[in-house]
């Protein structure tokens, strides 16, 4: 689901949008972007916590962001499901960003809302994210060809 602000951008403009997020997954398989000119800040794990990811969006103002991890209709939960992002206490960080949220149900509630407060866009999932892999290699889903587009 594609959610963008109200006022309609252009199909110029979502074009560019996709391509950007298409840009940024890519570089989430390489891990880096510095050769691309494009910074990539990584908080993962014990790093995936509420007040580093607001200080990070708040200081380095990304264009993009995104998340990777559990969520509901109102939240984005971070390292052991602690809520990172939630409507109506901070998701007003989100304005003029692009927003990728690969986290279960948060384009419900949140991704509404934080277009309507001003970010460019909200790409996630309304209904619970899943994937399908090989259950013999559930040890290692990197090595796994049919999970490996997810990683």
């Amino acid at each position: 689901v594609v959610i963008c602000q109200e006022r309609h951008y252009s199909l110029l403009d979502q074009i560019m949008i996709l391509q950007l997020l298409i840009v940024f997954i890519d570089l989430k398989d390489s891990c880096s972007g510095e050769g691309r000119g494009i910074r990539v800040i990584d908080l993962y794990g014990k790093r995936a916590n509420k007040k580093e990811v607001e200080e990070i969006i708040k200081t380095q103002n990304p264009n993009l962001t995104f998340f990777n991890g559990h969520g509901t209709e109102a939240m984005i939960c971070g390292h052991k499901d602690e809520p990172l992002i939630v409507a109506g206490e901070n998701d007003d960080l989100l304005k003029f960003k692009i927003v990728y949220s690969i986290a279960c149900n948060s384009a419900r509630e949140l991704g509404p809302r934080c277009a309507r407060s001003g970010a460019k866009a909200f790409i996630g999932y309304e209904n619970v994210f899943i994937f399908i892999m090989d259950a013999n290699k559930t040890h290692n889903p990197t090595s796994d060809d049919i999970s490996k587009p997810f990683f």
